[in-house]
Formats: C-alpha cells, structure tokens, sequence
C-alpha cells in the first residue's frame, strides 16, 4: 500500500489552492492511472491523500512510482524548481 499526501502543494500554493486545488487532484490521479493494473486499487482519502494497494509491486517500485508521480505533478505546477518539493510517500506492506 502507498499513500501519497498533497499537503506540501497546498502550502506552496497558498491563496490559489482554492482556485487549483481541483487541477492538483485530477492531475494526480491520471499520473497514478498510468502505472496502476486494472487489479490495483486507488482510494482517495480526505483533501490531501492519494492511497493505492498495488499487487505487483514491491516497496521499493511502488516508492519508486510514487516518486516520479509526485516529481510529474510538481514540475507540471511548480516548474523545475517544483521537482525539489518534498511531498511524502509512505508504502508498507
């Protein structure tokens, strides 16, 4: 299982989390679509939390996946410089 939190987005977007907050999710949800199998399952859990169980994945590649979706989304609405933000990624088994 990965859980993924959007809170570090909506700090940096500050005042226009309101008005991109929508943007952000849908983003992040076609990012995961694309490395997800029709047998996994993606819960969104709250304002902030993205959580998939992956059945094929180890934690290594699901920590992996989940990385390169946070480093997409961030570059897309931070540039470069967004690809530095932190958002946290927790994967257990």
């Amino acid at each position: 299982m990965t859980a993924t939190g959007l809170e570090p987005i909506k700090v940096r977007l500050g005042p226009r989390w309101a008005k991109l907050s929508d943007s952000v999710r849908d983003l992040f949800e076609t990012a995961i679509g694309r490395f997800i199998q029709p047998e996994d399952v993606l819960l969104t859990v709250g304002e902030f939390t993205f959580m998939v169980i992956c059945h094929d994945l180890s934690l290594a590649e699901a920590q992996l996946k989940f990385a390169e979706v946070a480093s997409h989304v961030c570059t897309r609405f931070f540039s470069e410089e967004g690809s530095k933000l932190c958002i946290r990624n927790v994967v257990g088994e």
